[in-house]
Protein backbone atom coordinates (compact mmCIF):
# COMPACT_ATOMS: atom_id res chain seq x y z
CA UNK A 1 0.00 0.00 0.00
CA UNK A 2 1.19 3.50 -0.76
CA UNK A 3 0.88 4.69 2.88
CA UNK A 4 3.42 2.55 4.12
CA UNK A 5 5.60 3.80 0.97
CA UNK A 6 4.79 7.83 1.64
CA UNK A 7 5.74 7.51 5.28
CA UNK A 8 8.96 5.73 4.62
CA UNK A 9 9.67 7.81 2.12
CA UNK A 10 9.40 11.31 4.24
CA UNK A 11 11.04 9.55 7.03
CA UNK A 12 13.98 9.54 4.86
CA UNK A 13 14.10 13.00 3.52
CA UNK A 14 14.32 15.47 6.23
CA UNK A 15 14.65 18.28 4.35
CA UNK A 16 10.22 18.21 4.80
CA UNK A 17 10.38 17.94 8.61
CA UNK A 18 10.04 21.14 10.41
CA UNK A 19 12.20 22.25 13.59
CA UNK A 20 11.76 19.63 16.67
CA UNK A 21 11.16 16.48 14.40
CA UNK A 22 13.33 13.70 15.10
CA UNK A 23 12.87 9.83 14.06
CA UNK A 24 11.62 8.92 17.54
CA UNK A 25 8.77 11.76 17.97
CA UNK A 26 7.89 10.77 14.24
CA UNK A 27 7.10 7.23 15.44
CA UNK A 28 5.52 7.99 18.19
CA UNK A 29 2.94 10.16 16.27
CA UNK A 30 2.32 7.90 13.49
CA UNK A 31 -0.80 6.38 14.38
CA UNK A 32 -2.27 9.90 15.86
CA UNK A 33 -1.84 11.13 12.63
CA UNK A 34 -1.91 8.69 10.07
CA UNK A 35 -5.60 8.98 8.88
CA UNK A 36 -5.77 13.05 8.61
CA UNK A 37 -1.81 12.71 6.64
CA UNK A 38 -3.41 9.79 4.33
CA UNK A 39 -6.24 11.44 3.36
CA UNK A 40 -4.20 14.72 2.20
CA UNK A 41 -2.16 12.40 0.17
CA UNK A 42 -5.16 10.56 -1.17
CA UNK A 43 -6.09 14.38 -1.71
CA UNK A 44 -2.63 14.95 -4.18
CA UNK A 45 -2.62 11.73 -6.01
CA UNK A 46 -0.76 9.58 -3.45
CA UNK A 47 -3.28 6.73 -3.76
CA UNK A 48 -2.55 6.54 -7.55
CA UNK A 49 1.71 7.37 -7.41
CA UNK A 50 4.31 6.37 -5.30
CA UNK A 51 6.66 9.32 -4.28
CA UNK A 52 8.71 9.01 -7.01
CA UNK A 53 6.37 8.60 -9.71
CA UNK A 54 5.05 11.37 -8.24
CA UNK A 55 7.89 13.76 -8.04
CA UNK A 56 8.90 12.95 -11.81
CA UNK A 57 5.09 13.31 -13.12
CA UNK A 58 4.77 16.81 -11.14
CA UNK A 59 7.10 17.56 -8.73
CA UNK A 60 5.29 21.22 -7.89
CA UNK A 61 2.42 18.68 -6.60
CA UNK A 62 5.46 16.12 -4.79
CA UNK A 63 6.28 19.03 -2.84
CA UNK A 64 3.34 20.19 -2.02
CA UNK A 65 2.07 16.98 -0.47
CA UNK A 66 5.29 17.01 1.46
CA UNK A 67 5.23 20.07 3.37
CA UNK A 68 1.53 18.87 3.79
CA UNK A 69 2.32 16.05 5.49
CA UNK A 70 5.18 17.92 7.37
CA UNK A 71 2.76 20.47 8.61
CA UNK A 72 -0.13 17.89 9.47
CA UNK A 73 2.37 15.47 11.56
CA UNK A 74 3.77 18.94 13.24
CA UNK A 75 -0.02 19.83 14.31
CA UNK A 76 -0.71 16.04 15.39
CA UNK A 77 2.72 16.25 17.53
CA UNK A 78 1.34 19.10 19.61
CA UNK A 79 -1.97 18.75 19.66
CA UNK A 80 -0.61 15.56 21.82
CA UNK A 81 2.32 16.51 23.47
CA UNK A 82 5.02 15.30 21.54
CA UNK A 83 6.24 18.77 20.63
CA UNK A 84 5.69 22.13 22.69
CA UNK A 85 6.25 25.61 21.80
Amino acid sequence: MNKEVFWKHFLHNSQYWPHGFTVKRLQKVRLLCENTVWSDVVRHGGDILTPQQMKINNPENYDHCMSNMGALIRESMYKNGILND
